[in-house]
């Protein structure tokens, strides 16, 4: 997929916080109902790992996971 411009990342942090916004130029997106699964993998200074995303499956993290696609974009 071609991209008219690339996604623009900005992360700001603090002790108790990570943010990201990620801004996606509209015409990169498909026409309708897109759907989604936004999630990420954090792993902090002493290499422990944590898992986030909008819906998990109950027994593990799977990013693949059909039901975790659940951000839809008209």
């Amino acid at each position: 997929m071609d991209l008219h411009s690339p996604p623009h990342v900005q992360l700001s942090s603090s002790d108790e916080r990570l943010q990201m916004n990620v801004n996606i130029d509209t015409r990169d997106l498909p026409a309708t109902n897109t759907m989604f699964a936004l999630s990420a993998v954090i792993e902090d200074v002493s290499g422990a790992k944590s898992y986030w995303a909008l819906k998990h499956r109950l027994d593990k993290p799977d990013f693949h996971y059909e039901h975790g696609f659940v951000l839809t974009v008209n």
